[in-house]
């Protein structure tokens, strides 16, 4: 959150900081957006209604402005996206389907997104890479090992990606986070880290995806062994 967004959290004493904390990115949003002009000061709560400069900016982006006039629910767990659709989005083609080779789509129209993040505090992640490099001298992956330097030279230097054990997307509130629940990882491991939560109820932690790496490798040797 920006420093205007924080400070207007400050405002709430008591049982009303519960409330508006509970709603924080939506009343700081919709302050912000007021004062910006884009947002009509007589939307209903919960509804953000596009005034005439709102229109016009949503029409510069090529967006389907009338959905946004009469105004989007802002769920605070989805990510709500407003695009036009055209023709042969809404019937089936006729044609058969081209050969893969053949095959092209069009890209890069702007569109409009409102999304709700968890907010990332850098100073962290470039401490805890600090006091690895300090300990260890490089970044390698806690997972598989892969050390960016090692494979792109000075290219690599001081990359890597930190992985958050316990993810901010679940938390409430407001969570404090140490260098004990950062790890550093490759980027193949963090998305498989973080894929994983597609075929499991919970994410899996940095000691299940290494020790389902170590099996897979080891049944990798055994396959290539046995031919």
């Amino acid at each position: 959150m920006t420093a205007q967004e924080r400070q207007i959290l400050r405002t709430s004493k008591g049982n009303e900081r519960t409330r508006q904390w509970n709603n924080m990115v939506c009343y700081a949003r919709n302050d912000l957006l007021l004062n910006f002009g884009y947002i009509s000061p007589n939307s209903p709560r919960g509804i953000w209604q596009l005034s005439s400069s709102g229109i016009t900016a949503a029409q510069k982006i090529s967006v389907n402005y009338k959905e946004l006039q009469n105004g989007l629910n802002t769920n605070r767990s989805k990510q709500v996206i407003v695009e036009p659709k055209s023709p042969d989005q809404l019937q089936p083609s006729s044609s058969s389907e081209p050969a893969q080779n053949t095959f092209s789509v069009t890209e890069g129209r702007e569109k409009l997104a409102i999304h709700i993040e968890r907010e990332r505090n850098p100073k962290i992640i470039k401490q805890k890479k600090k006091r690895i490099l300090s300990e260890t001298g490089k970044l390698s992956c806690e997972v598989c090992k892969f050390d960016f330097v090692s494979f792109y030279g000075d290219l690599g230097k001081g990359f890597c990606e930190v992985h958050h054990k316990n993810p901010l997307a679940k938390v409430d509130n407001e969570t404090q986070t140490s260098l004990e629940d950062l790890a550093i990882v490759c980027a193949n491991c963090h998305r498989m880290i973080h894929h994983s939560q597609c075929i499991q109820p919970t994410m899996m932690s940095i000691e299940q995806i290494k020790s389902l790496r170590q099996k897979q490798l080891q049944q990798c040797i055994e396959n290539y062994e046995s031919t």
